[in-house]
């Protein structure tokens, strides 16, 4: 400051000397903030007075706010999560839960021989292996229609939204209108007895049927559905055609089909329209496996064990069982040198799949695998699986008093109490009204 008193002479520093004596007082009088804060006294009456209130205002809390406490208990209180297995060359079950993957998938890949008779050096029967492994899921329904609307033979066959097909005309000639084919096959597993449905009441094999037929086009006919049902079992996969007919001659006015296979296991007859089928192909890094096991878990995690084959088989140790091509295997014996030889008790090798989640459908789901029998773990629906219970519950429940548990369903007591179970884990109790003071001879 004393620089700029320096500077100039006469009246301009005098004048200068004036304006500082006038801004002095200013500047001395300037707020200098508190280093721990403005005080409240220091601030205006009308903020000071809002500021009070903020010190004791409630915050505003939505009425569908839940405390933690609350939400304990409402999670002590849901049903836990029941899971159910099921298992062979179809893995069928009707109470599956809306969407959630398997809980575990697991595929025994089997080897494959060719021809027949026992295998022996002078009835070689080759080994065949896989490269891949698909796994089909479907619900009730096993067939899936290929079959588009066309006019056949006079009859004009449409396909409806709902899954029925209706046919309409005079046939000029034997009209068959194929829903399946060697393209896209009805595939069966072998051990299985399915039922062919859908044909309106009335056919015959003179006027209209429905047919499951051997591949290839034009085999014989294994399955005929006249209105009431046809049924059918397998020995070993067979890969299968389905076809409507009506017969040459015949008139027919808008009736309608509901085609359907199921397994025989599900006995009512009800239609469902097919499920698109969930279809895995699992990429098997290994080359060909002739034997081993395909484990999927739910998160689409798994692995594939694949067990030792010998292309020529040179007189070294097997762990056994074995599969040859030359030989029937018996305990303490070794295939005959040079043959095709799966030993299945010997050492796996072990690779990582790509990871595959495998869904299930609300209600009726069917599971296979080309390759071999499964093995599912998979998560039921809660209302479907005490249904599906019901009956052997009740039968259970009208047992004398020396059998009062349920096996893996619940159990009755003495004072009417019927507690249902699932694997020890209990889903909730029902009180039976009381007569004569209790339940007598457990019923």
């Amino acid at each position: 400051m004393t620089d700029f008193f320096a500077f100039g002479s006469g009246g301009l520093q005098e004048t200068a000397k004036q304006l500082f004596a006038k801004l002095k007082p200013l500047l001395d009088g300037k707020y200098t903030k508190p280093a721990n804060g403005i005080p409240a006294s220091d601030m205006a009456p009308a903020v000071q007075a809002s500021l009070g209130k903020a010190d004791t205002a409630l915050q505003a809390v939505p009425n569908t706010y839940r405390t933690a406490d609350a939400q304990d208990v409402i999670d002590s209180n849901k049903a836990p999560v029941i899971l159910d297995t099921a298992s062979g060359s179809v893995a069928s079950f009707p109470d599956g839960a809306d969407g959630p993957p398997l809980k575990t998938l697991s595929v025994n890949i089997e080897p494959v021989q060719s021809g027949t008779g026992d295998p022996s050096p002078t009835n070689v029967l080759p080994i065949s292996g896989w490269t891949g492994c698909n796994v089909t899921r479907t619900g009730k329904n096993l067939l899936n229609n290929v079959g588009t609307s066309a006019t056949i033979q006079g009859i004009t066959w449409t396909v409806n939204d709902d899954g029925s097909v209706t046919a309409n005309g005079t046939a000029a000639g034997n009209s068959f209108f194929k829903m399946s084919n060697a393209e896209h096959p009805l595939f069966l597993r072998g051990g299985t007895t399915v039922i062919a449905s859908g044909c309106p009441a009335g056919g015959s094999n003179a006027k209209y049927e429905l047919t499951i037929t051997a591949l290839p086009t034009g085999g014989a006919s294994i399955a005929h559905d006249y209105g009431s049902g046809g049924t059918t079992s397998f020995s070993e996969d067979v890969e299968c055609g389905c076809q409507l007919c009506v017969r040459s001659g015949v008139t027919v006015n808008n009736i309608k089909f509901w085609p359907m296979v199921r397994l025989a296991s599900d006995t009512n007859p009800a239609y469902v329209k097919y499920a698109t089928v969930y279809l895995i192909t699992f990429p098997i890094s290994a080359g060909t496996v002739y034997s081993g096991t395909l484990t999927i878990n739910e998160d689409g995690s798994g692995e594939l064990r694949a067990r030792p084959y010998y292309a020529s088989y040179n007189g070294g140790a097997l762990v056994g069982p074995w599969v040859s091509s030359m030989d029937v295997y018996a305990p303490g014996t070794t295939p005959t040198i040079g043959a095709q030889v799966v030993d299945l008790g010997g050492e796996e090798s072990v690779y990582p799949i790509t990871a595959q989640q495998i869904t299930t459908l609300l209600s009726t789901n069917n599971i296979w695998a080309d390759c071999g029998d499964v093995e599912v773990t998979y998560r039921a629906d809660t209302k479907l699986f005490v249904e599906k219970n019901d009956a052997g519950l009740t039968s259970q429940i009208n047992q004398k008093a020396a059998a009062t548990s349920v096996p893996n369903a619940g159990s009755i007591s003495s004072t009417g109490v019927i507690s249902i179970k699932h694997n020890s884990t209990e889903l909730f109790t029902v009180q039976l009204p009381l007569y004569n003071g209790g339940v007598s001879n457990g019923t």
